[in-house]
């Protein structure tokens, strides 16, 4: 595959999401947890683990993400986004995180998801990246189809960058993409 069709593999795979993103159920927040993982291999054609997936979302996602500030003053939602989002989602299919990652700053209450950003108890609207606080929650809402959306630019602007154009190529030449049988050629 050469970066194009990467590019065009990975624009096809967000906008899947989407309809699941904004459609009421976590399985598009689980997704897409793990396929910023995904994107962050292929920008630096290695598995960086925590911190190359730390390292892509600060470089890569809008200023709005790296400069988000919580009620408490942190400015830490790269390692959030990693901890809680990620690791919780992933691994234990919460968005609480285990004592390793509470260990590595990941915090209770960090992350909240919605699809739409109705708070269902009060009817109180919010939108994506803004601060709740009711109920001890220090967090940032993350709202399915404004997340998806900015991914989109997230690749877009990646893919303008000739490193990882040559990166992609080579880490999907290690590990080529999911696709079906219908799909087999790329």
């Amino acid at each position: 595959m050469n970066h194009t069709m990467i590019k065009t593999y990975c624009q096809n795979r967000l906008s899947e999401l989407f309809p699941i993103l904004t459609g009421g159920t976590p399985w598009g927040f689980l997704c897409l947890s793990s396929y910023v993982d995904f994107l962050a291999k292929l920008e630096s054609n290695n598995d960086g683990k925590q911190k190359g997936y730390k390292q892509f979302f600060s470089k890569w996602f809008p200023k709005e993400y790296t400069e988000f500030t919580y009620s408490s003053g942190k400015q830490d939602l790269p390692e959030q986004f990693y901890h809680v989002f990620r690791c919780g989602l992933c691994h234990s299919f919460s968005l609480v995180p285990d004592s390793v990652a509470k260990k590595k700053g990941g915090r209770i209450k960090s992350i909240s998801i919605s699809h739409d950003g109705i708070d269902e108890i009060d009817g109180t609207l919010y939108t994506h990246l803004s601060n709740y606080t009711k109920n001890g929650h220090d967090s940032a809402i993350l709202i399915g189809g404004d997340l998806c959306k900015d991914l989109s630019v997230v690749i877009d602007n990646m893919f303008k960058d000739e490193s990882v154009q040559r990166n992609s190529e080579a880490w999907v030449s290690k590990f080529p993409p999911i696709n079906s049988l219908k799909h087999h050629d790329l």
